[in-house]
């Protein structure tokens, strides 16, 4: 028996989207979207261009060795860059090749300035060629200059060049040798004092180390620092960016630190200079001897001997008088039968 029920086929149906088309009022909002993007385009473009929003001020910190006049130069300050196109990246890069500068960072701030703080490189010690008083970092690199009371002088000598390579340490040669034990007098007690006055080697050593200048008052932030007076031929057209090779400057470094008491002199100061004659020499300021200490080389000397020549030279001055010692000679290599020489003034 069949129910009076109608019967349902099964397939799929499918509904259709009416298909909307623009209307004259969804034209006009796009238009007018369209004219507030280029709007907000020339309005960004003037806010670039105007001069309200130009570079005028700038706030520098951590610059010792490093002129003000030199960052101006580089961001361009006198033209007054504006600060939505200005490259603070471009500027870092670029502080960063001047002789002094380790790193920088720059920063803008709204409406007119620019904020630059540099870290410095750290002096080590003062190198010393002709009048120029350099400061030389730990790896060597001369970037700065100071006057005779060791205040720092801003440079504005721009980014490095390339400069003359340092020469290599010259090595104890036997003509050192065989002239420092020409007449030598024996110390450890085996011989006394030569007799009679024997004139000293001619050698750019001998000749005085500038005196302070008088005008030159130490500023709180004077550097205090071992001093080495570079007197070498190749050593002359050295400047900013040239480099002491790491013997040089770690022998310069320990000698330069030396005070009258460590070799037991009664002279106020001691000098240290380096020439192509005798390597490094030591001289007080009013006293009149020279101790020849000598020439460093990475493997054959090393000037890891500094401390035992120290104190051969005290022992020396104590036992004869500093009054009666010209020129001492200290012994070329350390070892269990060594003997320094002296010349009696």
């Amino acid at each position: 028996m069949t129910s009076g029920l109608p019967v349902r086929r099964g397939g799929s149906q499918v509904r259709r989207r009416p298909v909307r088309r623009s209307s004259p009022r969804l034209r006009q909002v796009q238009f007018l979207a369209l004219a507030v993007m280029a709007m907000c385009a020339l309005g960004i473009w003037n806010v670039g261009a105007s001069p309200v929003f130009g570079a005028h001020n700038l706030e520098l910190t951590g610059a010792r060795f490093t002129s003000r006049a030199e960052v101006e130069a580089l961001i361009g300050l006198e033209s007054s860059p504006n600060l939505f196109r200005f490259g603070a990246d471009r500027l870092a890069q670029e502080l960063v090749t001047l002789p002094a500068v380790e790193t920088a960072r720059v920063d803008v701030r709204l409406p007119s300035t620019i904020v630059v703080a540099l870290v410095e490189r750290q002096p080590r010690v003062v190198w010393v060629i002709g009048s120029n008083r350099f400061v030389a970092d730990q790896d060597g690199l001369l970037f700065g200059l100071v006057d005779d009371a060791g205040n720092a002088i801003p440079s504005d000598a721009g980014p490095l060049r390339p400069t003359p390579s340092p020469s290599a340490s010259p090595s104890t040669s036997a003509t050192h040798e065989t002239t420092a034990k020409a007449t030598p007098t024996r110390s450890g007690g085996q011989s006394g004092p030569a007799a009679g006055t024997s004139p000293l080697p001619g050698a750019p050593s001998l000749a005085p180390v500038p005196t302070a200048n008088p005008a030159a008052t130490a500023g709180p932030q004077a550097l205090r620092l071992p001093v080495v007076f570079d007197r070498r031929a190749g050593s002359a057209k050295w400047g900013l960016g040239s480099r002491v090779d790491a013997v040089n400057l770690d022998a310069g470094y320990r000698l330069g630190g030396l005070t009258s008491a460590d070799v037991g002199s009664a002279d106020l100061a001691l000098s240290v200079v380096l020439d192509d004659d005798h390597g490094f020499t030591l001289r007080p300021a009013q006293a009149g001897w020279v101790a020849e200490f000598g020439f460093y080389t990475p493997n054959r000397r090393k000037d890891t001997v500094i401390p035992t020549q120290v104190r051969d030279l005290g022992l020396m001055l104590a036992q004869y008088g500093e009054a009666h010692v010209a020129w001492v000679w200290l012994v070329a290599d350390i070892s269990d039968a060594h003997a320094n020489s002296f010349l009696r003034r």
